[in-house]
């Protein structure tokens, strides 16, 4: 599945992955996928082998029963632009992973989540026309903060 293809090359099939590490307690492998003009990661599954792809590295709830993400997006790429939200489900054999919600949105670039308990993310955003115009760093005002509450 993860073979890399040559680099530093201008073919758009290119291919890179890198070994992250692993979410132990999820029972989970940490494979990053660079592409020519994308980026992904994958949950490996230690037990069964099942991937489950997801936009960028995701963080673990304290409880371990949800993963959450943002995406890799830039202002002129086509990737998506928001985030993802994965509920894991203990089974007999391994906990599998499934999504929960994902939200996608041109208004505002998520730039960093925070697990703030077990049930709630703190995610810190940019107005999309800011982004895009982003010429210095932004200033403190120019940043919005949101709380998502699970179930």
């Amino acid at each position: 599945m993860f073979r890399d293809t040559l680099l530093n090359t201008d073919d758009p099939a290119i291919r890179a992955y890198r070994y992250l590490g692993q979410h132990a307690k999820i029972n989970q492998y940490l494979v990053a996928g660079r592409f020519y003009e994308a980026y992904e990661t994958y949950l490996v599954d230690k037990t069964t082998g099942a991937i489950t792809t997801t936009w960028t590295e995701p963080i673990v709830s304290p409880d371990q029963k949800y993963l959450a993400n943002s995406s890799f997006a830039t202002a002129l790429d086509e990737a998506p632009n928001g985030i993802q939200i994965w509920e894991v489900a203990n089974t007999e054999k391994s906990p599998a992973i499934k999504k929960f919600l994902e939200i996608v949105h041109q208004d505002w670039k998520p730039l960093e989540l925070h697990w703030e308990s077990s049930t709630a993310i703190l995610i810190k955003t940019l107005p999309m026309d800011k982004y895009k115009l982003l010429q210095a760093e932004p200033k403190e005002e120019d940043f919005s903060y949101w709380r998502l509450r699970i179930k």
